[in-house]
Order: structure tokens, then sequence, then C-alpha cells
């Protein structure tokens, strides 16, 4: 049975903007400036790919040029909730012209909504003077979200759900949702599922990366609901949401109240079980006996705690829901439901211990605390909603690897008077504070993690070397990466993405390296050395539409610090360093480091068909980043004059009909675009094709390149179903 509130919250928010608007032809007649009006607004879906799918809506503007100039067009396509943008840029003269913007909608079909979309127009001239703004300029034709491209896994339905008896006591402690899903692109992707109760309103999460191959597959969930006795309720129970999300966490699918359960009797169900309290090795042999445990304690056979469900209203005296201390032996705690408490689990003074696929929730205090520890692994878990997420103090040779750690009051993970420890691929966004922190402690990698939406992703103080490497920090509210008092430490094959203020602000350091790490879309500088840093040596690094507001991307306040062979995005021979120091890069790069330059376009002119071949060579990128391409065409007489002819490809070839191109010699050109806006490009030999008129377009390169890298690459925002 599926709930349509999600449809419902759009269609208000849809009909409260549509409301305001006049008819198409009213808001037309008053569309106009002193600069140019619009006459005229066309919109269709398109199918770019060849799927028969939707995947971009193209726009087209009459408009009545008054004063020649060059104008920015930017377009926006709006549900009421989420909005698709466009921009494109033209030299018009005194004319009526067509403009032309393509528009990407990757979400459209997880709305799954049948809508219109409002429309919005900016227009601004060749000195940035706003010549034209609409926020309601009109609404688009009506389209099915069935007639647009699926994302790279979409769910598909065919729920089910089953009671489960886990450990063969007759009595449910669990129930199993099953549905289906479609696979388009081979890869690790991270599910996000709540269940809700209709009666006890008490709510259920579940998370999971899996890989997964093409195709379609069947999936299944496992709820622990041993709580459930304890309400003496029957009850159905609802998925209120399902999202999807992409290895570097964008949502690519979801649904809202898809399906409801059968009824299931509270008798059906396990009894509640109590904290757990261990105090020593002898202390664990008796209560793995008493609890009937699995192992003996060795490293081949662990003590096994597994499937507890223990939740809220401790007993006196029990302020943890998992409390180890002073143990040697080894202990697995697998599948364990933790909510509220001081802390979900304390371990204090031990080692040997594996934590896995839990999920641990509303800690008062940490979500998890491991203090004086050694050989932990904290692995595959969900953590959120606590005080801190994960807490260590005093603690050596750790793994955190592969867990979901969200929505923290202070710290996601929070690393004190610790060494040699690993942060391992981990997913850590939404803290109030810091994603990472490390405080006074050496030899730790912090590697491969995903760290976004907190107010600073990772801050790294009073330290020695640490090394961070391979992570991906973006949209955080204030610094990716804040550096204070620390000093050996290693900065490699990061990606800084859109932080609100400064992708890596460093002060009171030196010794550092930063190496081969990409800076885009920054508030403020990608990179700050501010006053008492020293011998930081910045090369082969990857700079592009950092601080807007200023000449340059980076500042330099300290001392003999080195910049070399890094990428500005800029032509310039010498590339000059903001601040006091008044360093320079002497070396600046020709095109981005972490992108290969082994792009080479290949044609294959089919003169029975009128269609050109166009195939290219496939560049590595040695950031993992999703690599695209765009294609390009202008008349080889011509210079700086390209025309879009395809973008957002994903593989290296394309088709091109060239039935109604008119006879001439034209250049085609490949960009290879990387999701975060670095490219290469590729020029082809000079094709003769045509037979009948173009009409010309004046659009030069430079432009082209922006509209793509905005309607491509959008700043992506994470947005859920109600």
């Amino acid at each position: 049975m599926r709930v349509k509130n999600n449809r419902i919250v759009l269609l208000i928010c849809f009909i409260i903007l549509v409301s305001n608007l006049n008819t198409s032809q009213a808001t037309i007649a008053s569309s106009s400036s002193d600069s140019l009006t619009i006459e005229g607004f066309w919109d269709t879906g398109f199918d770019s790919n060849g799927d028969s799918k939707f995947d971009t809506i193209n726009v087209t503007l009459l408009v009545n040029v008054l004063v020649s100039d060059e104008y920015t067009f930017y377009v926006s396509l709006s549900t009421g909730i989420y909005a698709y943008n466009g921009i494109a840029a033209y030299d018009l003269d005194v004319n009526l012209s067509y403009v032309q913007l393509q528009i990407h909608t990757p979400y459209f079909y997880s709305h799954r909504l049948d809508i219109p979309l409002i429309v919005s127009i900016d227009i601004v001239d060749s000195q940035e003077g706003l010549v034209f703004s609409n926020e309601h300029y009109t609404i688009t034709n009506f389209y099915f979200y069935s007639d647009f491209d699926t994302p790279d896994v979409w769910i598909k339905g065919n729920f089910s759900d089953q009671g489960v008896d886990t450990n063969q006591d007759g009595k449910f402690d669990m129930i199993r949702i099953t549905f289906d899903i479609e696979v388009k692109i081979i890869s690790e992707y991270y599910f996000e599922v709540t269940l809700i109760s209709q009666w006890t309103i008490q709510s259920y999460h579940e998370t999971r990366y899996e890989i997964l191959q093409l195709g379609s597959h069947q999936i299944s969930f496992d709820f622990n609901l041993n709580l459930f006795y304890s309400y003496h309720r029957n009850s159905t129970f609802t998925i209120s949401k399902i999202e999807v999300f992409s290895q570097s966490f964008d949502m690519l699918d979801f649904v809202s109240n898809a399906y409801t359960t059968k009824v299931y009797r509270y008798t059906e169900f396990d009894i509640v079980q109590t904290p757990i309290v261990i105090r020593s090795n002898a202390g664990l042999r008796q209560t793995a006996d008493v609890m009937d445990w699995e192992g003996n304690g060795t490293s081949d056979d662990p003590f096994v705690i597994e499937d507890l469900f223990i939740s809220n209203n401790f007993p006196i005296g029990y302020g943890t829901a998992i409390q180890i201390s002073d143990t040697s032996l080894f202990i697995l705690i697998s599948n364990c439901t933790l909510i509220g408490g001081n802390n979900g689990i304390f371990i204090d003074n031990s080692r040997n211990i594996q934590i896995n696929s839990s999920f641990i929730t509303d800690s008062a205090v940490t979500g998890i605390y491991l203090r004086d520890c050694t050989n932990i692994q904290v692995m595959y878990s969900t953590i959120q909603s606590s005080f801190n997420g994960i807490k260590v103090h005093n603690s050596f040779d750790l793994g955190i690897i592969k867990n979901h750690i969200i929505d923290h009051q202070n710290d996601g993970i929070s690393i004190t008077d610790s060494d040699y420890n690993d942060i391992d691929t981990n997913t850590i966004h939404f803290n109030g504070f810091a994603g990472i922190e490390i405080d006074n402690s050496s030899e730790n990698v912090i590697i491969n993690n995903t760290v976004l939406d907190s107010e600073t992703g990772i801050i790294l103080r009073d330290s020695g070397t640490n090394w961070i490497v391979r992570n991906v920090i973006r949209q955080n509210l204030k610094e990716g990466v804040f550096v204070d008092n620390s000093n050996g430490s290693g900065f490699a094959y990061n990606t800084f993405y859109a932080n609100s203020e400064r992708g890596l602000s460093i002060q009171k350091s030196k010794d550092l390296i930063i190496d081969r790490n990409c800076f885009s879309y920054q508030g403020s500088y990608a990179l700050d050395l501010e006053q008492d840093t020293s011998n930081i040596e910045v090369y082969d690094n990857d700079f592009i539409f950092n601080n807007d507001n200023g000449d340059s991307q980076a500042s330099d306040k300290g001392e003999a610090n080195y910049f070399d062979s890094n990428y500005w995005f800029s032509n310039s021979t010498i590339y000059r360093i903001a601040g006091n120091a008044q360093n320079d890069d002497f070396n600046p790069q020709p095109a981005p480091n972490h992108i290969n330059d082994s792009l080479t376009v290949i044609l294959d002119y089919n003169k029975p068909s009128n269609s050109v071949d166009i195939s290219w060579t496939h560049p590595s990128d040695i950031l993992y980043h999703i690599v695209r391409f765009a294609i390009l065409y202008q008349e080889a007489s011509i210079t700086d004059n390209w025309v879009v002819l395809q973008s957002g490809l994903l593989g290296n070839s394309f088709e091109w009909d060239v039935e109604f191109f008119p006879k001439g010699i034209y250049s085609l050109k490949v960009l290879a675009i990387c999701e975060y806006g670095f490219f290469i490009e590729s020029k082809s030999e000079n094709l003769r094709i045509g037979t009948v008129t173009l009409v010309d377009v004046n659009v030069g390169f430079g432009i082209v390149l922006l509209l793509l890298i905005a309607s491509i690459f959008l700043v992506r925002k994470r947005f859920s179903g109600v």
C-alpha cells in the first residue's frame, strides 16, 4: 500500500507557489527591462543518452534584445521543494533571438510525482548587473515522473514482511522487510530504512553498505523489535522512509510511507533484555555461562554478545547498556540495538573486543566510549543522535571502520591522548562541532572517510604526526580541516568541496606536507596558512573556483612555506599567493594533477547513415571521482565558438546524427569532467559533414565551460521523504 505523504507535501508547496502566478501570457507581457524583453517560453523533456527516458528538460526563450551585450541566463525549475538549475551565456545583438538551456533533472524520477515545474529566471549582463529577475515567471508543461531516467539504483517495490526468530526460542525478535531494487551501475551503495509502529509510535532504524551488481535484486532489512513486548499492544508497522545513497553520500532514490505490514501480536515477541556489566575475565566467563553465549574467549572462538535490544529506562545504578572493564579475553559484540542511557557501550582497560553491525542511539554522553584500551575494532555500525558519537581516550591500536556516525551534538569521533589508531571508510555527518577531532595524539591514520555537514570537518590540535589521506571533506559549515599547533602531519589525496569557509586552515604548525589534494568551491581560501606556520610543502594539488570574492585561492602569512606544481585553473606563468608572506607558485600546472591526460578522441564517419561515431579514451582519476564527458563542436574556420552537442555522458562513445547539419568542416572537442568540477579536454581532427543551413550561436568556450560545470555538478543538496 503506497501512502502519498511526500506527494502531498510537494503538491501543497506547488499550489502555494502557483497561486501567486498570473497566466503565462500575462507574466510574459510584463517580463521586460531596458535591456531586453522575454517574448516567449517553451520547454520539453529530452533524452540525451538514447535510453528513451528523459534526463534533461530543454528550455527555449525568445528574447527581444534592446541593448547589444553578453547576457548570462540563469533558469531554475522547481518542484516546490527541490530545484534544477541551468545556466547559459550568449553574445546578443539588437534583434529577436532564441536562447536555449539544457537543465539536468537527476532526481525527477525519485519524486514519484506528476506535476509541472515552477520557472524562475535571472538575467545578468556583462557587467554582472541584474537586468531581469522573476522568481515565479511561469510554469512548465506537465511532466510524468515515469518518463524520466531512473537513478543508478532505484526502489521498485514488491514489499513483504515476516517475523524472524533468530535465537530459536519460539519467539520473534525481529521483523524482516523485503523489497526489490534495480541497479544500473556496479558500486557500493548505502541504505537507510526506518520502520514505525502504528500504535507505539516507536521508530526502528537500519542502515547498511552493500556492493551490488547490475540488474534486479531482492534486499532485506531485519529490525530488532525486542522492546515490542514491553508495550503490551498489538501493532502494524509502516516503512516511513527508504533512502539510497552513493559512495559519496549523494541521495539516489527515496520513498516515503511505502508499505504497511500485517498486524503483529506483542505476545509473539521476546521480552526485552537488561544491561550487561562485566568487570573482569572471571566475571566475563560467569556471565557467558549464565547467558549461554557462544565461544570460549579465544581469538578463534570469541565470546559472542549478539542480538540484544537494551533501551531507555535502565534500572537504578545502570547508566550504560553494555559495560566491560579489565578484560583481555576475546569478545564479539554483534547486531545489538542500544538506546538511551549515559553510554551505549563503555569499554575500560580492556583489549581484544570487536563491535560489529550494531545500532546505538540517544546516549546522553557517548555512543561508544573507549578508555585505556588496545586492539578494539568498531565496524559496520550506526552511532547516531548522542552528545558524542565515538570517544577514545588513552587508547592504542584501535580500528574504527565502515561506520555511519550521524547527528551528534558535539563530535562524531573524538580521539584524545591516543596513538596508532585507524579511522577508515566511515561516513560522518551532521555533527554539531567536529566530524573528527584529534587532540594530543600521534601516528593516527584518517583514511577514506566522508565527512560532511558538520561545523568543522576534521580538527587536528596539539598533535604530532598524523596522516589524513583520501577523505572527502565537503559542505561543512566552517572549515573542512582546521590544524592548530600540530607538526609533522601529511595531507594527501583528499577532496575538499564546498566548505562554507576555508578548505584547509593551518595555524601555529610546521613541517607539514600537503600533496595531491583537490579543492573546489570553498567559500573562502581553499588553503590558508596563518601566522606562525613554517616549512609547509604544498605541491601537486588542484584548485578551482575557490574564494570567489578574492584574487587568489590560497593565502600564506607564515615563513618558508613552499608552493610548487599546483593547478590553479589559471593561465598565469606565476601564480600569486595572497598574504604577507608574498609567496608564489612558480610552476603552475596547465591541467589538473589528479586526472591523467590520456584523453584521445577518435572519429568514424558512417556516410550511408549520415552519422559520426565519436569515441574517446577514458582518463583515470587518482582520487576515484566519477568522470563524465561532454562533446562540443564548432566550425573549423571559427575560433572559440564552441557549442555543446552532448553532456553528462558516462561511457566513452556517442553516435552523432549529422543529417541536418550544414555542409562544412567541423572541429570536435571532448571534455572529461570529474564530479567536483575539474576537467581536461582533447580535440579531434577536422571533419566534413552536413546538408542544410545551421543557425549560428555565438557562445565563447569559457562561457560554455561554466555552463557545463554549473549544470552537471550542482552543489548537491541532501533531501529526504516526509
